[in-house]
């Protein structure tokens, strides 16, 4: 098995849903800036095999195939990366000695997705949420 990659979502809330990432530290190859691999959103949720380390894994066919195209996104300190949920990325190890913070948002539609990972989840009416404006 070679790299592991992540998508982010939970169940099926990751479809239609974005990750903004912002890099309170600045990134760069030796700390581990964030990977990207464009495209592979399109691909819809990939399913990942398993480590006897339960880390999420892909063949290495599979993973020389989705990597092929792979960028490096080296930030600066406050600098904002906006993801697909369902788009392959990676951060390598902190080889540096200097911090990698970040600080992640996750957007996602409040339906149907939430009642599919949350059943006791119900939505308000939208009268509801008019009056709260």
């Amino acid at each position: 098995m070679l790299c592991l990659r992540s998508q982010d979502n939970s169940g099926d809330m990751g479809m239609g849903a974005v990750t903004v990432w912002t890099a309170l530290d600045k990134t760069t190859l030796e700390n581990g800036c964030l990977q990207i691999c464009p495209g592979t959103h399109k691909l819809g949720k990939i399913e990942f095999g398993s480590t006897t380390s339960d880390d999420p894994t892909l063949s290495p066919e599979r993973e020389a195939e989705l990597t092929a195209g792979k960028i490096y996104l080296p930030l600066e300190k406050g600098e904002t990366v906006l993801l697909d949920n369902l788009m392959l990325h990676r951060s390598d190890a902190n080889t540096s000695g200097k911090p990698r913070r970040g600080f992640s948002v996750w957007y996602t539609r409040a339906q149907p997705q939430l009642a599919k990972v949350f059943p006791e989840y119900i939505p308000r009416p939208e009268k509801d949420a008019a009056a709260r404006l």
